[in-house]
């Protein structure tokens, strides 16, 4: 059987954490990874929602980003209309 090889960033303080639940555990972050995705793939139900929570908080992040650039924008539209700007 051939083998992927998946990389991922994680921060320093979620690493450190990570690392340490594995040792306790007496397996490796590897093992770890490798059952995860493997229990995904076989639709495990709880980590089938756990997606859609990603998924769901993900776009609700992408909406707020929109959300306040929309707002700065029409902020800027009302203060270059208002009548007390004063000109540069």
């Amino acid at each position: 059987m051939n083998r992927k090889s998946v990389h991922i960033n994680l921060n320093e303080s979620v690493h450190a954490e990570f690392r340490i639940l594995a040792f306790k555990n007496k397996l490796s972050m590897q093992e770890i990874i490798s059952g995860l995705i493997t229990s995904l793939v076989d639709k495990d139900p709880y980590l089938e929602e756990l997606i859609q929570k990603l998924k769901e908080n993900k776009r609700n992040k992408e909406l707020k980003k929109i959300t306040n650039v929309e707002s700065i924008d029409i902020f800027d539209e009302i203060v270059s209309g208002s009548p007390w700007k004063t000109e540069e």
